[in-house]
């Protein structure tokens, strides 16, 4: 698969595992409020990712935001 081994720096091996650990820190509350809400309600909050996702990469990383996106965003 790699003709040779990776080499990550701290900083890219930090960005990993944060990566790792708040996506199952995620998944796990995800899973504790589908046991302890209604579905339907927790449900909801799925149509709130590419919205948090769009609105903060725009605000945090200064990623354009056209007029088309945000359209989308809004159906």
């Amino acid at each position: 698969f790699f003709t040779t081994r990776p080499s990550f720096t701290a900083g890219e091996i930090a960005a990993i595992m944060f990566i790792g650990l708040s996506s199952g820190v995620g998944f796990f509350l995800w899973v504790y409020a589908l046991g302890n809400a209604p579905p339907t309600l927790v449900t909801l909050f799925l149509g709130l990712g590419p919205v948090t996702a769009a609105l903060g990469g725009s605000a945090l990383l200064d990623e354009p935001l056209p007029v088309a996106a945000l359209a989308g965003l809004a159906c």
